[in-house]
């Protein structure tokens, strides 16, 4: 088999993980482009964690970045879902700080499409205390290293990944995991339609931007911007959040909101540590109740009292019932 850069490429971006080790055996170059400037590692198949640590193994360099829109293979793992390949690539030295050319961290793309596992993982490695998640080690006095992680939200993988790397974990839990703060005054709107959700927005938010800070969540870029323009029409000052902008106007709008210079915020994630919000609208539901719980957990902080509205529609139904368990815990 005559090792070639194309072949290997294409080989590692269809998963053929016995095609790639052979073609890397035989000394096919790990880093090398194919005929359209692209590097194995970077068009690789996401899913497949074996072709990525054989790759990997093999020298592949985890940080090559498309000359273009500066994206890494942190950056497709993230998006796509694949924690197994992003641990890998983190584990050969892969940088998770980095932004792509439209300022987006690998921690936003998950967030964006609902990748909580890999945002924690991400938030985690990085030190990130923004969301309430941090992982930080500590040496003095020659003592052993300790490692602590903090967590409004601990998935399974990540609890299994904690258990792999350390070294007699202890968990310990405050509350129960997946109730509601019972600090938050919970309210369920039913409706009968989009429209509808509308029409009680426009009717009640004069309410309660009158009260305080008011948090609007939905589920995707695309709606959240529809949402705001329209809110904007009606004359509302208010800040959007979501993956898609650059750094500096993140936190710009983090922090107009944090200093109420803008009283009502529409977002996508739920990572937000912004003190004294008064209200919480789930425009949208949210994808599952973990974040559900997590969203309505942006209000009634330090025990201060929040109240949360969720607007549900008949798509909605299926939520239901886990709404209910969720309501039922915070009282």
């Amino acid at each position: 088999m005559e090792p070639s850069a194309d072949r290997l490429t294409s080989a590692a971006a269809q998963g053929r993980a016995q095609e790639v080790r052979a073609l890397l055996e035989a000394g096919a170059p790990p880093n090398a482009p194919n005929r359209y400037g692209r590097s194995p590692i970077q068009v690789m198949m996401m899913g497949n964690t074996h072709v990525a640590r054989l790759l990997l193994l093999h020298g592949a360099e985890p940080n090559r970045a498309d000359p273009a829109t500066l994206t890494r293979p942190v950056h497709d793992a993230a998006r796509e879902g694949f924690l197994d390949t992003l641990v890998a690539l983190h584990q050969a030295g892969a940088r998770l700080d980095v932004s792509d050319v439209w300022g987006r961290l690998p921690v936003d793309l998950a967030e964006e499409r609902g990748h909580r596992d890999i945002a924690q993982y991400l938030r985690a490695a990085a030190g990130d205390t923004e969301s309430g998640s941090r992982a930080y080690t500590a040496r003095s006095g020659g003592s052993p290293r300790q490692t602590l992680l903090f967590s409004e939200i601990f998935r399974k993988k990540i609890e299994k990944l904690a258990r792999d790397i350390l070294i007699d974990p202890i968990r310990m839990v405050q509350g129960v995991i997946g109730e509601a703060n019972e600090d938050v005054t919970q309210i369920v709107e039913i409706l009968h339609s989009g429209p509808s959700k509308w029409n009680w927005l426009t009717r009640c938010l004069v309410d309660f931007t009158s009260s305080g800070s008011v948090l609007l969540f939905v589920t995707k870029k695309a709606n959240a911007e529809e949402l705001a323009n329209n809110l904007k029409q009606e004359g509302y000052n208010l800040g959007l959040l979501h993956w898609d902008m650059d750094q500096s106007k993140r936190n710009k709008i983090i922090s107009d909101f944090k200093k109420k210079d803008i009283p009502v915020l529409v977002a996508t994630a739920h990572g937000l540590d912004i003190p004294s919000i008064k209200t919480v609208i789930n425009y949208d539901v949210a994808r599952d109740i973990d974040t559900h719980t997590h969203r309505v957990g942006r209000t009634g902080k330090a025990g201060e009292k929040g109240v949360a509205y969720t607007l549900l529609i008949p798509k909605d139904s299926n939520f239901a019932g886990d709404l209910v368990w969720n309501l039922e815990g915070a009282n």
